[in-house]
């Protein structure tokens, strides 16, 4: 009998105005949170794949570490390889779905934010994370830190992908909950402020 696939793919080489690059919407159709193990390939613009590419996930979904929620997703996904500047399309499997205890897991949103808690421009350093849930249970989320590239032409893509929260952290309905980086994971993202857009990203994230 045919079936739906529960996730499907697709991908974005290049952001809309305000948006970053090379995102891949993961839609996913069941009734409860779920995680995935995803396996990504590159591929060239006559639809080829590129071998020598390899495709990683600054939100850890190669690893079980990205939550879903009914309907759309988004994962930022990132190129290595020589030959990463050919890539035209990124297709995404499912090798593995489990679903989560929780039925929801509310997207939660990350600034970065100074010693006195006020929010900083997007792109710059910062001294703390701010991660904020708007929905009405309970969210379990990862917070990255991602230095981006300027390339001359084509997407623009991680340089450097920071883990803020080693485990994932418990965020209260309607609340704002504010994370202190480690101390080596801040400096390494530390490194990149001012020659670099460094964004903060939350994700909804495994148990």
């Amino acid at each position: 009998m045919w079936r739906r696939e529960p996730v499907t793919c697709s991908f974005a080489l290049q952001g809309a105005n305000g948006t970053l690059d090379l995102m891949m919407t993961l839609q996913y159709r069941g009734r409860a949170t779920a995680v995935p193990i995803m396996a990504y390939r590159a591929r060239d613009r006559d639809g080829r794949e590129l071998d020598g590419v390899t495709v990683h996930s600054c939100y850890g979904s190669t690893e079980g570490h990205l939550a879903l929620t009914p309907g759309e997703n988004t994962d930022l996904l990132y190129l290595r390889g020589t030959d990463a500047r050919l890539t035209a399309d990124v297709v995404g499997e499912v090798v593995e779905l489990r679903e989560q205890p929780r039925p929801e897991n509310p997207v939660t949103r990350a600034v970065g934010v100074d010693d006195a808690g006020n929010e900083l421009p997007s792109g710059g350093g910062f001294t703390h994370v701010a991660v904020g849930n708007p929905g009405s249970v309970e969210a379990f989320s990862r917070v990255v830190a991602v230095a981006l590239d300027s390339p001359a032409d084509g997407p623009q893509g991680a340089l450097e992908v920071v883990v803020l929260t080693p485990q994932p952290i418990a965020i209260p309905a309607r609340t704002q909950v504010v994370v202190t980086p480690p101390p080596d994971a801040y400096a390494a993202i530390a490194s990149y402020f001012g020659s670099s857009f460094v964004t903060v990203k939350a994700f909804p994230a495994a148990d």
